[in-house]
C-alpha cells in the first residue's frame, strides 16, 4: 500500500476492494480510517512469517471477519520450511514406485494441496490420497508419466 496521502482510497471504494494485503508489520496502517467500512486490511507481523488468507470460489472463507481470524506461519530463514514433502526416490521420471512424506508444521490445514509425481511411463495406483490426474507420455516424453495427487486429509491442527 503506498503512503497514506498517496493511497487509491477512491479506487478501493469504486471497486469495492473486500483485501488488501500490505506487507509486514503489525502497526496499525496510519490511513486506516480512510478503508473502506468491511474492507479487510492486513499485514504478516514480521519479515518472517506471513497470513494465510483462506478463500473460497466466493471470496473469504467463511468466519473470516478481521485480521485476527487469519492464522499467522513463520517461515525461519534457515532451517526446515515449516511446509515441507520428501520423496523416497527421484521425481524426475527415473523410479517406477515412490512415497512421499509431508510435514506441516504450519498448524493450519491445506486440504486441496496435491503434489506431482514424475514417475516411469506406465499404469498407477496410489494407496493412500488419490490420483486426481494422470497425464500420459506425450511423444516427447515416452519415458515417464506424470500425476497429480491429492493426499489424505490431515491431522487436525495441535
Amino acid at each position: 500500500m503506498p503512503h497514506p496521502g498517496c493511497g487509491p482510497f477512491d479506487l478501493l471504494r469504486r471497486h469495492a476492494v473486500v483485501l488488501v494485503v500490505d506487507g509486514h508489520g503489525d502497526d496499525p496502517h496510519p490511513g486506516a480510517a480512510q478503508f473502506p467500512p468491511g474492507m479487510l486490511h492486513t499485514r504478516a507481523p514480521d519479515e518472517r512469517s506471513l497470513r494465510w488468507i483462506p478463500m473460497s470460489r466466493g471470496g473469504l472463507a467463511e468466519g473470516i471477519a478481521s485480521t485476527a481470524d487469519l492464522p499467522v506461519i513463520r517461515v525461519p530463514r534457515v532451517g526446515p520450511s515449516p511446509l515441507r514433502v520428501s520423496y523416497s526416490a527421484a521425481n524426475d521420471g527415473s523410479a517406477d514406485r515412490m512415497t512421499a512424506t509431508i510435514v506441516n508444521d504450519c498448524r493450519v490445514a491445506f486440504p486441496t494441496a496435491s503434489l506431482r509425481f514424475v514417475l516411469r511411463a506406465g499404469t498407477y495406483r496410489a494407496s493412500e490420497g488419490r490420483i486426481v490426474r494422470p497425464s500420459p507420455p506425450t511423444t516427447a516424453r515416452r519415458r515417464w508419466s506424470t500425476s497429480r495427487s491429492r493426499p489424505p486429509p490431515p491431522a487436525p491442527p495441535r
